[in-house]
């Protein structure tokens, strides 16, 4: 009976001793007094100005691509630039078609500096000059070859203008042709009225005749500046007097020759050479009855 006794009270003894976790849960902390957050005050965005133009709201540009275009809208003018091909013609054509929704009487200037390309897409954005209500004036830097320089011809008659270092060639367009026999042959016929065709507009657009540009455009022809415009690709040599040409678009007095001065003056020099000529040959006749046999 002791010993139970003992064992009970050790027992007892045991079951009162508090474990550490109940120590540590006994210890009553103080309550956390709740901190308030910092608000932070609220970003004010800029307020978008947005330009009004023709009634519409233009968005502001995203990229600076779209900010070049945007300036070179507002100040009516194109870049036709790089390889002439269908992404080339559809910018040009869209932006054409643009500027006559916001204004079909202010003029717009075409800046070219291209090689040329392909003649279907470049024979899209001449339909397109032709198209649209307002004059085009063209201006040709770098170069303008093949139908670079066909763009460059069919602008206004006398707003096309060739930079002083331009340079400007023609030739005949080149095909590629493989198949059978019969498809060459169709493709050959579309080669021969497609040559006739730029032709044609050559010689509309500088006042020649079909058989004397047909036999120029034979083989590659490359003109300066000067001997642009006395062909009647170009109407004048853009100089620093021009400077207010491309701010105001209207031509300065005091230009140089025309494309119809130009003309006149290749016909008064040939008419010069073939008087020299038979002034000569008249001459040489008298001296010769006066010779004996």
């Amino acid at each position: 009976a002791s010993a139970e006794a003992a064992t009970k009270k050790t027992h007892e003894k045991i079951e009162k001793k508090p474990s550490e976790k109940e120590k540590k849960s006994d210890k009553v902390e103080p309550p956390k007094t709740p901190t308030k957050e910092k608000e932070k005050p609220a970003e004010k965005k800029p307020a978008e100005k947005n330009a009004v133009t023709n009634g519409t709201k233009e968005t502001p540009p995203k990229s600076i691509s779209e900010l070049h275009m945007t300036i070179m809208h507002r100040q009516r003018r194109v870049m036709v630039t790089g390889r002439v091909n269908e992404e080339m013609a559809k910018s040009v054509v869209a932006q054409l078609l643009y500027l006559e929704s916001v204004s079909a009487t202010e003029p717009v200037t075409l800046i070219i500096n291209s090689g040329g390309g392909s003649v279907t897409d470049g024979l899209a954005i001449v339909d397109a000059m032709g198209v649209v209500s307002y004059p085009i004036r063209t201006v040709a830097v770098g170069r303008a070859c093949s139908m670079a320089a066909i763009i460059l011809s069919c602008g206004a008659q006398g707003k096309r203008l060739v930079a002083p270092n331009a340079r400007v060639m023609l030739h005949q367009p080149s095909h590629g042709l493989s198949g059978t026999t019969s498809d060459i042959l169709i493709s050959a016929a579309e080669a021969e009225r497609t040559r006739a065709r730029l032709v044609g507009i050559v010689a509309k657009q500088t006042g020649r005749s079909a058989e004397e540009v047909q036999r120029l455009m034979d083989r590659d022809q490359h003109f300066s500046a000067d001997e642009s415009v006395r062909f009647g690709i170009a109407d004048d040599v853009l100089t620093s007097k021009f400077g207010s040409f491309l701010e105001h678009g209207q031509m300065n007095n005091g230009m140089a020759e025309t494309r119809e001065e130009a003309t006149t003056k290749d016909s008064k020099e040939l008419s010069s050479e073939k008087s020299t000529k038979s002034k000569s040959s008249s001459s040489s006749s008298s001296s010769s009855s006066g010779s004996p046999l």
